[in-house]
Formats: structure tokens, sequence, C-alpha cells
């Protein structure tokens, strides 16, 4: 990152406090795995969670509106391990579905 743009004292104030809490929820995600008998790198955390997605699927329909479902898809085994020993929902939000009008809006001269 260019060095310049933490000129500011807000700025490299707001770095450092970011950086300290990324630590932080690092330090306490591996100590409350450990206290699960699960002793994993923080890379190795990563890696296992980085292929759990949460994806939209867009529909257009016939009749001006739009569909959008969210979901995340299935955990993995090594995921749900993770999960379990933290004991947290591996898809916490569910499916959702928003219908989006897309007809266009006529102003009625009553302002």
């Amino acid at each position: 990152m260019n060095i310049e743009y933490h000129k500011k004292e807000e700025r490299v104030t707001g770095h450092l406090f970011i950086t300290l809490l990324a630590y932080h929820l690092v330090h306490v995600l591996r100590y409350q795995l450990r206290l699960q008998d699960t002793h994993l790198s923080w890379e190795s955390i990563r890696n296992r969670m980085s292929t759990q997605q949460r994806m939209t699927i867009t529909l257009p329909t016939d009749n001006d509106t739009i569909i959008h479902l969210r979901t995340t898809s299935k955990a993995e085994t090594r995921q749900k391990q993770i999960y379990t020993a933290l004991n947290i929902n591996p898809d916490p939000i569910g499916k959702v579905k928003t219908i989006v009008d897309m007809k266009p809006v006529v102003p009625t001269g009553a302002d």
C-alpha cells in the first residue's frame, strides 16, 4: 500500500485499529479452536473456509420483476468441524428471496 496514503494521523490510527482488531479476532478464534482440541494455523483455517461462498442468483421474470435468491454453499466436512468446534451455524442467514419491481415509476404531478 502506498505510504503517502497514511500520512494523515486519523488514517494511521484507523489502519492500526483495524489491524489490531483483526489480530485479536484471529487469536481468539485459534484459542477457541485449541480448547476444542483443533490445532490449526491461521493459514490452514483460511484455506479450509475459503471455498464456502454466499451466492446471489438473479432471475428476470416476464412481468417486469427480478427475483434475487441468496444462498450459501453447503459446508464441507472440514468446514463443519471448525463450525462445530466454535458452536457456529454454518448457514446463519439461510436462504433469502427478494423480488424487485422494475416497472417505471410515473410521476403523478402532485408535488
